[in-house]
């Protein structure tokens, strides 16, 4: 596994709302991309974001932003500007739709991050607009996903996956949904099963995430998702929901 180029310590310290396990999951998505351009619709003030700018530095791309506050976009272009000397961060306020994205050239992303306004509408319409924009191979990542607070975006996402079946839900937990094109899913659920990736996930949170593992308690012909669950314990998922052959309890 390529290395962290960010310490998440110091970037906790940016205001926002993402958990360190948050952060430690986007690092290592991003270590095994390498994107060189990344979306990220809502950046508060950029602590996610200065993760992806850490990356597209390296392949002197961009870090687009869409942040209709102010206050919050500028803050954010700042901490993004101290991790991507080398790249590009452009922040807009005024975006509405796919047309004002491309009027601006944006290029074809790596990877969407979704956290903007939490409407199930919303939500929908920031999905219709990554996939727009994404590359075949891209990823698309939802926050606040299976958040209690906000059931509307889990709805609006499965409505979503509904209408596009040649998307997948590949992963999700610690409140982030993982989406890939069906083409690249084998791709994604060899690298969750891979004996590092767990391993790396804790090293890179850096404790916090000791009980941290990839799941499934139901075969892949029942549901395509593996789980990211911090609620282990030797007792858990006990019987043979998963299936002759899979794995329930996989690190």
């Amino acid at each position: 596994m390529l290395d962290s180029k960010i310490n998440l310590d110091e970037i906790m310290n940016i205001e926002g709302f993402s958990w360190k396990v948050q952060l430690a999951l986007l690092d290592l998505i991003c270590r095994i991309k390498n994107p060189k351009n990344v979306l990220e619709i809502g950046t508060w003030h950029g602590r996610s974001g200065v993760i992806f700018s850490s990356y597209v530095n390296d392949n002197k791309g961009t870090y687009w932003g869409i942040e209709p506050d102010p206050t919050r976009a500028g803050i954010t272009e700042t901490n993004c500007k101290k991790y991507c000397p080398d790249g590009q961060i452009v922040i807009e306020r005024n975006i509405s739709d796919y047309s004002d994205l491309k009027k601006n050239n944006i290029p074809w992303m790596d990877i969407v991050h979704i956290d903007g306004e939490h409407s199930y509408t919303a939500v929908f319409n920031d999905l219709n607009l990554a996939r727009k924009l994404l590359f075949n191979d891209g990823v698309i990542i939802l926050d606040d996903f299976y958040f209690d607070m906000y059931p509307q975006i889990t709805q609006a996402t499965y409505k979503w996956l509904d209408m596009n079946p040649d998307y997948v839900l590949f992963a999700a937990g610690v409140c982030k949904g993982l989406i890939c094109s069906k083409k690249y899913y084998k791709f994604w659920s060899d690298t969750l099963l891979s004996e590092d990736f767990v391993t790396t996930l804790k090293e890179c949170n850096n404790g916090y995430s000791n009980k941290i593992t990839i799941t499934r308690t139901s075969p892949l012909m029942d549901c395509p998702t593996f789980g990211i669950s911090t609620n282990i314990s030797s007792n858990n998922f006990l019987g043979n929901e998963a299936g002759d052959g899979s794995l329930e309890h996989v690190c």
